[in-house]
């Protein structure tokens, strides 16, 4: 009898202790389901918060390229102003050209190592930036350049017009006679230009001109090409 006692609490005491167990089980895995609740709530709440800045700031990027469509559309004075600004801003120096019937305006612009670079709008294209750079053949250049054999002018010529073609840039005066070398880029007055793709397009121009004036230096007798002089 005692035994059958002492069995009965040993059982009754088991299920107790496995329905607690259980018991808590539930509560643990009901934390858990509310916990994992918890951050699936706050990681929608923060795309949510990320959706809402991302249309923020494509509504800031829409309202730029509409302040920049507006800029190509404004009067002619103030598209100058604007030009002008964007390049005193920089290491370069700036004066403006005289006045002509040809041009809304014209600048002459000299980088820090003195290449020189135009930049103006033309009239027959009020929808283009245009920026020109070239150098004319020192008269020692020429002399040295008409005292070899044409086969060699012609190869000179032919290299130079590839060096070009390669860079990517237009070119006048790489024929016969060769005296003078001008590069031109050209840049839409549109709702993408900016002070630092006008500039970034210079820096383009300033290139193939030292590109052109080294290629010269190396192919006419390695004269310095600071004696090659620019444009007038």
């Amino acid at each position: 009898m005692i035994i059958g006692l002492f069995h009965g609490a040993f059982e009754g005491w088991a299920w107790y202790f496995i329905v607690s167990l259980l018991g808590g089980l539930f509560l643990f895995l009901l934390g858990l389901l509310t916990l994992l609740i918890s951050i699936f709530q706050k990681q929608k709440k923060e795309e949510y918060i990320n959706i809402l800045e991302l249309d923020s700031l494509i509504g800031k990027l829409t309202e730029k390229q509409t302040v920049q469509k507006i800029f190509s559309q404004l009067p002619d004075k103030e598209i100058e102003d604007t030009i002008y600004s964007w390049i005193d801003r920089t290491l370069y120096t700036v004066e403006k050209q005289p006045e002509t019937d040809h041009f809304y305006f014209g600048f002459d612009v000299t980088d820090p190592s003195k290449k020189p670079i135009s930049i103006f709008r033309e009239k027959v294209r009020p929808d283009q930036i245009t920026l020109v750079s070239g150098v004319t053949m020192s008269e020692r250049h020429k002399a040295i350049f008409q005292s070899l054999p044409r086969p060699q002018q012609e190869s000179i010529i032919h290299q130079l017009r590839i060096e070009m073609l390669r860079f990517g840039i237009s070119f006048q005066g790489l024929d016969f006679p060769l005296e003078k070398i001008t590069l031109t880029d050209v840049i839409s007055l549109d709702r993408y230009l900016d002070g630092f793709h006008l500039m970034q397009r210079a820096m383009f121009v300033r290139r193939g001109l030292g590109l052109v004036m080294e290629r010269m230096w190396q192919m006419l007798d390695g004269e310095d090409p600071a004696t090659i002089k620019k444009v007038k």
